[in-house]
């Protein structure tokens, strides 16, 4: 038996916890990583003191996903004899022609400095981290900025900006309702009530409530989650001192519109309040500021994604990162242009099919490193392989030890101890140029006259706004407790568009947008007529879209 103190990969808050498996050999000589495997509580984390959510009790299974092959062109082949292909072939191509990308979910701090090297030897400016898009908006001290859970225990007053923290990031729940019990007041700022969380919250403010006719106009004019945050945001600045000198917490991923992140700053500094901006990849903090600590840029993934499609950009380097089911939203057809892919990581994943090299390594529980958490924490992952940072560090040509790597992001980063308990990273420190994002713009949208009844009367029965919630199981491949995946997602639909659809328990929904559509469970719940919710990922390119619904036949 082998055990492992380490971090969960669901999200930015990094969970600890123990990790046993038997040590049993899998085929070809590789350990095995899910089969035999449990979870122990540990109880001396600093982040969350032995408490698990779902995702990360469920672990064994994300584990148990069959393990990536070192290939060339679907052939075995050894490490060394795929590491040289992938950095011949990478050679062979403009610098213009070329595109890295990084979600940093299992990413390390390690991993992260190497693979921003490879970028900056072959002089690249494609690659991403997946927030790049966001650098416009505010500097890197306000969007990656730590802040000790502990603050959120002990703040006065608590705003939720379109957060679920139940759904989202169920361990922050814990300690918001901790500063409920001593005396803070929690306002939750959503589209619906969440009747989950009754007895936390000592106000909801709907959004309808302050800028109804804008978010129903949402339905034909196809305005997004910024442009109705900006308008919430501008009500609650007029409005009241319930919400100032508050701490905010908001969401920030690669789906969030740029409004929306603009009008969560805005609203801070408008309220004298702080924010927090919690992120669903583990390291997202850590490697964005070494990012910044290098003076490298990248660009929105978004836009490479499209250069991709378009045949712009012809190699792909991809580390970690399956793009047919993270952030990215991309499907098959949109890599029919790529002359050459390369996919880095520890498990077989659906864009690993496309793949000209594929390069196993190992999965986040075996690796020696460091991730920064979203309190500017630093982590363990707990392991002592190296293999993914010796792999990047062959392919770029540079050839550095692991030891001279960590020992450059420890001083990019200012890390002068690498211990969860005393080691925090002070992103303020590092300059990126950009100002924050100022006051809220007023924008001005023409409206004609909305109808507000319970039943929507005068909107197309079949239109709706579908709020995805962003939870671990919407940003990672998964599989459930029997080792199934996951192949059927619910979402919660109101009353009155159960009555319009005359649905049945037991049937299911199609849901369509852009010409694609998925069939989805649903159950009722007391929510707005126009809206519906989700916290499975029934589309890919937004948090808050116009979909076409109707009873599935």
């Amino acid at each position: 038996m082998e055990a492992y103190s380490t971090i969960c990969p669901g999200c930015g808050l990094g969970c600890g916890l123990y990790l046993l498996r038997d040590s049993e050999k899998g085929e070809g000589g590789e350990r095995a990583t899910g089969k035999g495997m449990s979870i122990l509580h540990r109880k001396q984390s600093a982040v969350n003191a032995g408490k698990l959510c779902k995702f990360g009790m469920q672990l064994p299974h994300f584990y148990s996903r069959e393990r990536l092959r070192t290939a060339v062109g679907g052939k075995n082949v050894s490490e060394e004899e795929a590491v040289k292909e992938a950095r011949e072939r990478l050679t062979t191509f403009r610098r213009e022609e070329i595109a890295f990308l990084a979600m940093p979910s299992t990413v390390t701090n390690e991993e992260a400095l190497a693979f921003l090297s490879l970028v900056s030897e072959l002089e690249c400016e494609n690659f991403s981290l997946g927030f790049e898009r966001f650098f416009s908006v505010a500097d890197f001290g306000i969007l990656f900025r730590g802040m000790p859970l502990e603050e959120v225990e002990r703040a006065e007053k608590v705003l939720l900006f379109f957060l679920d923290p139940f759904v989202q990031y169920p361990l922050l729940a814990r300690r918001i309702l901790r500063a409920k019990q001593r005396g803070a007041r929690v306002v939750d700022v959503s589209f619906a009530e969440n009747e989950r969380a009754k007895g936390i919250y000592d106000e909801t403010i709907l959004a309808e409530e302050i800028v109804g006719d804008f978010v129903r106009d949402m339905l034909s004019e196809g305005e997004d989650l910024g442009d109705v945050a900006s308008a919430v945001a501008r009500a609650l600045v007029g409005g009241s001192e319930k919400v100032e000198n508050s701490l905010i917490l908001a969401d920030l991923n690669p789906l969030s519109p740029t409004d929306f992140i603009s009008a969560a700053i805005s609203l801070a500094e408008e309220t004298k309040s702080q924010i927090l901006f919690l992120k669903p990849f583990l390291n997202a903090n850590g490697a964005n500021l070494l990012s910044a600590a290098m003076n490298m840029r990248g660009r929105d993934i978004f836009e490479i994604l499209n250069d991709v499609k378009e045949g712009k950009i012809k190699c792909l380097f991809l580390l970690e990162t399956d793009l047919l089911y993270d952030g990215g939203g991309v499907d098959g057809t949109a890599l029919e242009n790529l002359e050459f892919l390369v996919v880095q990581d520890a498990f077989k994943s659906a864009i690993s099919e496309f793949a000209d090299i594929t390069i196993c390594s190992e999965p986040l529980f075996l690796k020696k490193g460091t991730v920064v958490n979203v309190e500017g924490r630093v982590l363990s992952a707990g392991g002592d392989a190296q293999r993914t940072v010796e792999i990047i560090e062959r392919i770029s040509g540079v050839e550095r030890t692991y030891k001279q790597v960590q020992e450059e992001v420890c001083k990019h980063l200012g890390i002068s101890k690498l211990s969860e308990y005393e080691s925090f990273v002070a992103p303020a420190s590092i300059a990126s140029g950009k100002k924050s994002a100022g006051k809220v713009a007023n924008k001005e949208k023409k409206r004609g006259e909305a109808e507000t009844s319970e039943e929507g009367a005068g909107m197309d029965a079949l239109t709706q706004l579908l709020w995805q919630k962003t939870s671990p199981f919407f940003w990672h491949a998964w599989q459930t407790r029997s080792g199934t995946k996951r192949s059927e997602a619910i979402v919660e639909v109101s009353p009155s568009l159960a009555r319009r659809l005359n649905l049945f328990k037991g049937e299911l929904l199609e849901i369509r947008r852009g010409g694609e559509s998925k069939r989805v469970a649903f159950r009722i719940a007391e929510i707005p007529s126009y809206l519906m919710i989700s916290a499975d990922k029934i589309t890919k390119d937004g948090i808050l879209v116009r979909v076409e619904v109707e009873k599935a036949k």
